[in-house]
């Protein structure tokens, strides 16, 4: 078995990496002809459309009722050190909205403003999760763990 995933550790990094992205892109989309005032609207715009999905997402309300049957596991259990869980936060989806951005970028400046706005929305969920996370650990006095891939395994172990 793979070594759990502490789920704060997961969650909190990459948080300043994504809101970088996504205001380098702009910045990257301004500096290629997009105005000021329209790269503020797309980037607005990509952020609040991935946010309000996320937010308001089933799944997200789903793991919420998981994490309140997380199996418990013993504290000596092995956890991925900080470097391979921010590695592993980072795929697929910060990966492929970077390389999506990037690709945008010289062909359709607009564009990759919309999808650092997406990148950006991306760390503000990230960081709502992350709040959660903590006030939900703190609230029941334990960590909660995962399993990485499709078909994930919560875990809770005494904080």
């Amino acid at each position: 078995m793979a070594p759990l995933v502490d789920l704060r550790r997961y969650s909190f990094p990459i948080v300043p990496i994504r809101l970088a992205l996504g205001f380098a892109f702009v910045g990257g989309a301004r500096l290629l002809g997009v105005t000021s005032g329209g790269s503020a609207r797309l980037f607005g715009l990509g952020a609040f459309i991935f946010a309000l999905a996320m937010l308001t997402s089933r799944r997200r309300r789903l793991f919420w009722h998981r994490a309140e049957e997380a199996k418990p596991i013993d504290a000596a259990a092995p956890v991925a050190d900080w470097a391979w869980t921010i590695s592993r936060s980072m795929f697929p989806s910060t990966l492929a909205m970077t390389a999506l951005t990037a690709l945008a970028l010289p062909f359709n400046p607009a564009l990759a403003a919309l999808l650092a706005g997406v990148l950006a929305g991306m760390g503000v969920v990230g960081l709502v999760f992350a709040v959660e996370l903590v006030l939900w650990e703190r609230g029941r006095n334990s960590r909660l763990l995962a399993t990485t891939g499709l078909k994930t395994e919560l875990y809770v172990r005494p904080g």
